[in-house]
């Protein structure tokens, strides 16, 4: 998403792909992912880099896509409470 909003702020030669979460996932649910606990684990405990998953991958148009998902899903939101009201 900051591809999309601040690329300036962005350098894609420190992206990095962090496993961490595939691993802890893969132990917690002996590989299947329906068997996934809902308990928390503190964030450290899913990333050693501060990211879930494969930052190498990010583009700007996935972050726009991403951004006018939330954007879409807010302002839905929005509208089912005004509704309410």
């Amino acid at each position: 998403m900051m591809l999309a909003c601040r690329p300036d702020l962005v350098n894609m030669g420190m992206a990095v792909k962090d496993e961490a979460y595939d691993e802890l996932a893969r132990k917690v649910t002996g590989g299947k992912p329906k068997n996934m606990p809902q308990v928390y684990l503190p964030f450290q405990a899913w990333t050693k880099t501060g990211l879930i998953g494969d930052a190498t991958k990010a583009t700007r148009d996935k972050g726009e896509r991403i951004l006018e998902a939330v954007v879409s899903n807010v302002i839905e939101f929005l509208s089912q409470v005004d509704q309410l009201l």
